[in-house]
């Protein structure tokens, strides 16, 4: 029996220091883990700030294209008021 229960022993005792093991070995390796999860919430943070300037740019840009179409209407309305008022000699 003192064969059975020594086996038994030596079995937790293993387990239990392979368990040791993977919980200092985490523990070393947190923070190794925290300082990448910084470095990538940092990248993301970047990349979000470069997407709000572009989006702020589209913004910007498409305004633009909305006032450079109002002018070209009224440039037309205009050219045609004065052909009307204005018929070309026949």
């Amino acid at each position: 029996m003192s064969i059975t229960f020594s086996l038994k022993d030596s079995h937790l005792v293993s387990k239990n220091c392979k368990l040791s093991t993977n919980y200092v070995s985490s523990c070393c390796h947190f923070p190794l883990q925290m300082k990448k999860l910084c470095a990538k919430l940092e990248h993301f943070e970047e990349l979000e700030m470069l997407l709000e300037k572009e989006r702020l740019e589209l913004e910007r840009a498409r305004q633009q294209v909305y006032a450079d179409r109002i002018r070209y209407a009224e440039g037309q309305t205009a050219t045609r008021a004065s052909i009307l008022r204005h018929p070309a000699p026949s």
